[in-house]
């Protein structure tokens, strides 16, 4: 048996097993390890930094776009003392021509005006004593009723100092619309009182002069 064969092979690693030139020192190994999981831990602590700056930086124009949006909105509302909801307390109609004055609309009269920052207003009226159809669909009597117990139109308005012009582009009567209603405002605490220019009543054709007073809804 020739012994120097497999000693040969041995010595030159063509055995089954490596030899120790083929293997990595294990201490260098870890070393390496170690480092490669300190780098990742710095990048994903830099990043995790970066991107908390960036959603902070954000949250802040954010806010400050709020705030900015926010003292606008103020500064336009103290401009504007009508911006708001207002429930009527009272109307009170006074004829030109005689000074009678008379309460169309019943002593509690129900109604809501409202200004908005965005330019456009509404208003509707309606009767305290107003009737009430008895079903779902009113007769033409109930219908003629309805209709002379309210008023209601909406559109843009334009305000000039204690005056403010309702530009009408819908009523309930429709030779309101395309109009532009001037009425004289006052303002005290959360009490409004607009007083009308002279103008013929849409109810009974006299020339008449109406004040309506009106709380804030808070």
């Amino acid at each position: 048996m020739n012994r120097k064969g497999p000693r040969k092979s041995l010595e030159q690693g063509h055995v089954g097993w490596p030899n120790k030139r083929h293997l990595a020192p294990k201490s260098e190994e870890k070393k390496m390890n170690k480092l490669h999981c300190k780098l990742a831990s710095a990048v994903f602590a830099i990043g995790a930094l970066w991107g908390g700056s960036a959603v902070h930086a954000q949250d802040v124009r954010a806010e400050q776009a709020v705030r900015k949006a926010d003292a606008r909105e103020a500064a336009r509302a103290g401009e504007n003392p009508l911006l708001g909801t207002w429930k009527l307390q009272s109307l009170v109609y006074e004829v030109i021509a005689t000074g009678v004055r008379s309460m169309p609309f019943g002593e509690h009269p129900n109604g809501y005006l409202s200004y908005s920052l965005n330019g456009r207003m509404y208003v509707i009226l309606v009767m305290d004593d107003r009737p009430k159809p008895r079903d779902l669909v009113p007769t033409d009597e109930e219908k003629v009723k309805l209709q002379g117990s309210m008023l209601a139109y909406a559109g843009t308005y334009t305000v000039d100092g204690e005056k403010v012009v309702n530009h009408v582009d819908i009523s309930w009567n429709e030779s309101w619309t395309g109009t532009d209603q001037v009425r004289f405002y006052k303002v005290d605490g959360d009490t409004l009182t607009i007083t009308t220019t002279p103008g013929r009543s849409p109810f009974t054709g006299e020339e008449r002069r109406s004040v309506l007073v009106w709380k804030k809804v808070q």
